[in-house]
This record gives structure tokens, sequence and C-alpha cells, in this order.
């Protein structure tokens, strides 16, 4: 009785239930950004780079400063357009 019934059971999760493949890593979506936000990220990543080399350095952390005021900026910017577009 017992083994029909979990013939049963696992039959209708066989036929109901769909299946998804996993490759056990967590799926990570990649943005697309426009071009200017592209260009201001890899010059974020770039005085970033430089300021840690030369963390005495006040130029570079200013200039970094700024970038990185000018990407938040653009990405909510960005961000605002593609929620408008949902709209």
């Amino acid at each position: 009785m017992w083994t029909a019934f979990c013939h049963i059971l696992k039959q209708a999760i066989d036929t109901f239930v769909p299946k998804c493949v996993s490759n056990g890593k967590p799926q990570s979506i990649k943005r697309l950004y426009p071009r200017s936000l592209r260009k201001e990220l890899f010059k974020k990543r770039r005085l970033w780079n430089k300021y840690r080399s030369q963390p005495d350095n006040i130029t570079y952390r200013t200039l970094y400063c700024k970038c990185c005021h000018n990407v938040r900026h653009l990405l909510r910017s960005t961000e605002k357009v593609r929620e408008l577009k949902v709209i």
C-alpha cells in the first residue's frame, strides 16, 4: 500500500514539477550599460589602481572621488531610463 502511494507520488512529481539543470554556481546577471558609463567605469578602475599604488598622492584620491560621483550619477540616470521604459 505504502509503496503504491510512493510510486504514484513520484510519478506525479516527475510529470508536473519542472526540472532545472544547475552547475552548482549561482547565475550572475551581466548588465549592458551605455558606452559613456562603461568608459567611466574603466576610468574609475584605472584611477583606483593608481590610488592604491600611491595612497599618499592626494591628486589620485580627488580624481577617484570625482569619478565615483560621476559613475554614481550616470548609473542612477541609466537605471531611471530603464525603469521608465518598463512603465
